[in-house]
């Protein structure tokens, strides 16, 4: 609990000020009511019409690297403590607190605990605020929101929460939504810092930034949702982010016959040099993606390219949930200078109400080549694994098991995880 007050106390006194004006119009509106009796009515709603939540996520990680004479071995518990309140004259909040903490073994380099003779799990020890922010609903058709969030937008392959990972990774600042028009959705954001995974204690767990963000998205056709996006980096902690990037993004499904269905999915961006980045340097981004879609499987094949500039810089994406794309042994968090080409395919199968008390059975198998974009050298191949449950309402459990082949980038590494999780919501 006092580690719970340590991080309230110490949260940046910018993102308090952008939770100024949600409470501004809060008072604003109270002042207007009715009496006091009026007034204390609708404030209790602020209590009483809330939820509240907590979750629980143990995770054991073993990791087994050429060039490290130890395994990673990480046993891991993540514990969040929430509530969002009730809207009162259209405004509400969300507050959540998270810890990470070593449960047991805790032989692993979490990247700042120095252990430095193991391999890389990137679950620090913290106890943070993960979300704080105000929300405003006044305006028709229309959601103000400003403080720290866990952001994810689109597919998350530039805007993500890396919600795989223990802790959080979340985004001091604000944004606005408007979906007046039918279909369409506009939306805005502002990034003054972003929390990355590490931590508050590691020297890169924080960067400085100025993100300007823009996303419109259209869901109007049965068979097709489209966006499209220009999101501006300007990273004032490692000018080497800092890039612009426009692209959109097409997917849908398509039936074809009875329980059968068509599935694609594309994507092209581009992106140059920004700021005071020192490179000079224009780079394509794009996915092509199909698949067949019969019951309860399913099975993709793709190709995804992250260009490269003659070898000198490639297409990054720092602020995505990284671990999503490019396999799950996470070898190409950081794009190689020489860019990368990825060709994949994969299978997939979910059942719901299997037997009783399991309300969720899913399982995936995906295989990966992996090659430079530029020059066309092997990198290597990996297969992953997954195979998850939810039962008894409130609980999931899953096992996955990611394995890399190097050939010219990187090292052999196996990666077995095995996952507990509970939550339990108002």
């Amino acid at each position: 609990m006092f580690a719970f007050a340590r991080a309230l106390f110490s949260f940046p006194p910018l993102v308090m000020l952008l939770l100024v004006g949600p409470l501004s119009a809060f008072a604003e509106e109270a002042a207007s009511s009715d009496g006091e009796a009026g007034f204390m009515s609708e404030l209790d709603k602020f209590i009483t019409e809330g939820k509240g939540y907590v979750s629980t996520r143990y995770r054991y990680e073993l990791v087994d690297q050429d060039g490290f004479e130890e395994d990673a071995k990480a046993s891991t518990l993540r514990t969040r403590l929430g509530f969002v309140s009730g809207e009162v004259y259209g405004v509400s909040m969300k507050l959540e607190f998270e810890d990470v903490s070593p449960v047991g073994n805790d032989a692993y380099n979490s990247t700042v605990n120095g252990k430095t003779e193991y391999p890389v799990v990137a679950d620090p020890d913290v106890t943070v605020v993960n979300e704080i922010y105000g929300q405003l609903n006044m305006i028709p058709d229309t959601s103000i929101r400003g403080g720290r969030e866990a952001l994810n937008l689109d597919n998350q392959r530039f805007i993500g929460d890396v919600g795989w990972r223990q802790n959080n990774q979340t985004f001091d600042g604000a944004n606005i939504s408007n979906e007046s028009l039918e279909n369409l959705k506009l939306w805005y954001g502002y990034v003054g810092k972003v929390n990355r995974i590490f931590g508050p204690d590691s020297p890169v767990g924080t960067y400085n930034t100025n993100l300007n963000l823009f996303n419109v998205a259209y869901s109007g056709l049965d068979f097709l949702d489209a966006a499209v996006y220009s999101y501006i980096y300007d990273v004032k902690s490692n000018p080497d982010l800092s890039t612009t990037n426009f692209g959109g993004h097409l997917y849908g499904s398509y039936p074809v016959a009875d329980e059968l269905d068509l599935l694609y999915d594309g994507e092209y961006a581009y992106q140059q040099d920004y700021e005071d980045n020192p490179k000079s340097f224009s780079v394509p981004y794009w996915r092509a993606e199909a698949g067949l879609g019969f019951g309860d499987f399913s099975a993709k094949a793709a190709y995804e390219v992250l260009g490269s500039d003659k070898g000198e810089a490639a297409f990054q994406t720092p602020f995505a949930t990284l671990h999503k794309w490019n396999g799950w042994a996470d070898k190409f968090l950081v794009t190689p200078d020489e860019g990368l080409q990825d060709a994949y395919g994969g299978l997939h199968y979910t059942l719901s109400d299997p037997c009783e008390h399991v309300t969720k059975l899913g399982a995936d198998v995906v295989y990966h080549y992996f090659q430079s974009d530029y020059q066309s050298a092997k990198y290597g191949t990996e297969w992953d694994f997954n195979l998850g449950v939810d039962f008894l309402k409130y609980f999931y459990t899953g096992v996955t098991y990611a394995m890399y082949d190097a050939a010219n980038f990187a090292t052999d590494t196996d990666k077995l995880i095995f996952t507990v999780q509970a939550v339990f919501r108002q």
